[in-house]
């Protein structure tokens, strides 16, 4: 029978929990994997999830975004809503 250690990683990319964030997020994309168990001195106390990491994300106020968007191919600014092209940035702050 197969067992988990038959296909488990051997090279485990462990964490420390004063790491930042941004350290963990970067380490985690860097090496494809989407977790890894958080360790102090030899015993795991945890694990960090990229589920973890979107929801403490979606719980943080977002930035303010300007409703257009700039087609890069066209090089102008495009009304998100219903594609017309915005002249100048004033003039879309008229249109509300």
């Amino acid at each position: 029978m197969l067992t988990v250690r038959d296909i488990m990683t051997l090279d485990v990319l462990a964490l420390a929990p004063e790491s930042s964030l941004r350290d963990a997020v970067e380490l985690l994309t860097a090496r494809h994997v989407t977790g890894a168990p958080l360790v102090s001195g030899i015993e795991a106390i945890g694990t960090l999830s990229a589920s973890d990491i979107l929801a403490f994300e979606s719980t943080l106020p977002g930035v303010p975004m300007e409703r257009e968007v700039v087609d890069p191919l066209l090089d102008e600014r495009v009304d998100w809503e219903d594609g017309r092209e915005v002249a100048a940035r004033h003039d879309l702050a008229s249109e509300r």
